[in-house]
């Protein structure tokens, strides 16, 4: 944000950038937390180890 103000010489769009770039970060930090405290929903596959076919099809 400080780069967009010193080349631009706008202090609004600076302003406009540092808020974007801070809600950026709780967005996908929020997403994160909420990503790594869930289950995940796996239906994993067996396989035949001799042939590398799935077993259950």
């Amino acid at each position: 944000a400080t780069k967009v103000v010193l080349s631009e010489r706008n202090v609004f769009l600076g302003l406009l950038v540092g808020v974007g770039i801070f809600l950026t970060h709780v967005v996908y930090g929020t997403c994160f937390i909420i990503g790594s405290l869930k289950r995940p929903k796996l239906a994993l596959k067996r396989i035949n180890l001799a042939t590398g076919n799935y077993i259950d099809g």
